[in-house]
């Protein structure tokens, strides 16, 4: 066997080959900890939101739970009157002349027609309202941006598609407030990849603490978010985008420019979503770090829009504490 030894000559390998082959060994361990690393933050990050998102979801089907009792109740009430006001009919009749009795019975027979029509049509629509709540508690977990953790574009369109049903069938307002990151490219130019992910979920995170319970905060691709704000009207959207603004300069080196718009009749979640890009591209063109809105008269800054309109004096302070953020 040392004969072996003795005939088998390895080849020999320089201090600085055996250097780089250990730097080289060292950075892919290195490399291969980082990956582990920032997937268990990015783990993390969905654990946060996801309970929250899931918090959100049961505020809003806690809300249709709420709006089909009160419509239970008054369909009650309107069967009891339609059931007294028949019972009159009645008695009132047997001490009349028939052919008054006839043409009274008649006349009422019309009224009630059209009214228990809407009855029904109201009994439908409360089944229906108890059905989209048990889905939707059903559907909690949801669909999330794998790296921020919130909504997805996906789970937004199906977000606002029943908040516009619902907008229009109670009389809701609803707006949007679409967020894109200043500059962003070059945040990732300058300091990474790395650093820019993590810039992300920063926005994300503070975006989705500064907001309210019912509201609904969605990655829609890139450095873009859009925020569901149900049952606000253009001004108060405005003033919770402005504070949200406002919050994001302060807590992080970054900024945002901002489109917000409200929802109009009869308009998808597609063309309210254009009319937020339209506004957010006004903010970016005016100089950034800025807050427009996409309103009837046009496309107008958040201090233009505030300053322009007439008679807020408390109510407009009244309506952003309502709307508050943070």
């Amino acid at each position: 066997m040392d004969s072996i030894f003795t005939h088998f000559n390895l080849p020999s390998i320089s201090a600085s080959v055996g250097l780089a082959a250990v730097a080289t060994i060292g950075y892919l361990v290195g490399l291969r900890t980082r990956r582990r690393m920032a997937a268990a933050e990015m783990a993390a990050n969905i654990a946060i939101s996801q309970p929250r998102t899931a918090q959100r979801t049961a505020i809003v089907a806690k809300e249709l739970e709420s709006i089909a009792e009160q419509l239970r109740r008054r369909l009650a009430e309107h069967h009891r009157s339609v059931a007294t006001f028949q019972d009159r009919i009645t008695t009132f009749c047997q001490s009349r002349p028939r052919a008054e009795w006839a043409e009274l019975a008649s006349n009422a027979q019309d009224i009630l027609k059209p009214t228990i029509k809407l009855a029904c049509e109201l009994a439908q629509a409360y089944d229906g309202i108890r059905q989209q709540s048990t889905q939707l508690l059903s559907q909690a977990s949801g669909k999330y941006d794998l790296l921020t953790g919130v909504a997805s574009r996906e789970a937004l369109a199906e977000t606002l598609d029943m908040h516009l049903a619902m907008a229009r069938r109670y009389d809701r307002p609803l707006s949007i407030a679409m967020i894109d990151i200043d500059n962003f490219a070059q945040i990732n130019e300058h300091r990474g990849r790395a650093f820019g992910d993590r810039a992300l979920r920063d926005a994300a995170r503070l975006i989705n603490d500064s907001i309210r319970e019912s509201d609904v905060v969605a990655r829609i691709g890139g450095e873009e978010f859009v925020v569901a704000m149900p049952s606000a009207n253009l001004d108060e959207a405005l003033a919770s985008a402005e504070r949200l603004r406002h919050v994001i300069e302060q807590r992080t080196r970054m900024t945002v420019s901002v489109g917000v718009a409200e929802a109009l009749d009869d308009e998808t979640h597609v063309e309210l979503l254009a009319r937020a890009d339209v506004a957010l591209n006004g903010a970016k063109a005016a100089g950034r770090n800025q807050v427009f809105a996409h309103a009837a008269d046009g496309v107008i800054e958040f201090t233009q829009r505030m300053d322009g309109e007439e008679g807020m004096g408390e109510s407009r302070s009244a309506s952003r504490d309502a709307v508050a953020v943070g």
